[in-house]
C-alpha cells in the first residue's frame, strides 16, 4: 500500500515494508529461540552456528534494510529516496521531468539476490512488481507494488511530465 502526501507544492509517495521487516524479524527470533530449545541450552544460543546466522541476519535487517521508498515529485523535477527504519537516507536520485522517457510497469518471475531486499523477496513473494522509470538509465520504485498502486502513481506523475514537456 501506498501513501501520498501533498504538501507546499510538492507530493511525497511513500512506499514502505515495514510489515515483511516485521515478519523477518520474528522468523530470526522463533528460530534462534526454537534452537535454543533443541540444544536445552540458553548459553547454547550464541555457540551454536545456526543462531549465530540468525543474529546476524536480524542485525543486518533492524540496521541496514531498506524499510521505505520514497518519490518527491516538485516542480520541474522529482526526487526517488530509499529510507531505512531510523528514517536516514541510504539512496537518492534527482532526476529531472525532462529527461523522463517512460514510466511504466514491470511484473517479472526472476529473484535476484543482488536486489535490495532480494532476501525478503524470497521468503515472501515469487514474482518481482515494481515501477520503472526510465530516463538514460532505467530506475525502479517499489519491489512489491501492486499494479492499482502504479496507476494512482502513474496518474499523478503522467500529467506533471507531460504538463512540464509542454512548458519547453
Amino acid at each position: 500500500m501506498i501513501e501520498i502526501v501533498k504538501k507546499h507544492g510538492e507530493i511525497e509517495i511513500f512506499k514502505s515494508y515495514s510489515k515483511y521487516i516485521k515478519s523477518y524479524k520474528i522468523y530470526c527470533l522463533f528460530f534462534v529461540l526454537l534452537v535454543s530449545f533443541i540444544t536445552l541450552k540458553f548459553t547454547g544460543i550464541f555457540f551454536n552456528f545456526l543462531s549465530i546466522i540468525f543474529i546476524i541476519g536480524y542485525i543486518y535487517i533492524s540496521l541496514f534494510c531498506i524499510s521505505t521508498e520514497k518519490i518527491i515529485i516538485k516542480e520541474d523535477y522529482l526526487i526517488i529516496q530509499a529510507l531505512n527504519n531510523n528514517e536516514k537516507v541510504l539512496y537518492s536520485k534527482k532526476i529531472l521531468l525532462e529527461e523522463v522517457k517512460k514510466v511504466y510497469f514491470k511484473n517479472t518471475f526472476g529473484i535476484s539476490l543482488m536486489l535490495d531486499p532480494g532476501i525478503l523477496n524470497y521468503l515472501f513473494n515469487s514474482k518481482q512488481k515494481f515501477m520503472k522509470i526510465e530516463t538514460k538509465k532505467n530506475y525502479s520504485f517499489g519491489l512489491f507494488l501492486d499494479y492499482n498502486d502504479f496507476l494512482k502513481i502513474d496518474a499523478i506523475l503522467q500529467p506533471k511530465i507531460k504538463e512540464h514537456k509542454d512548458k519547453k
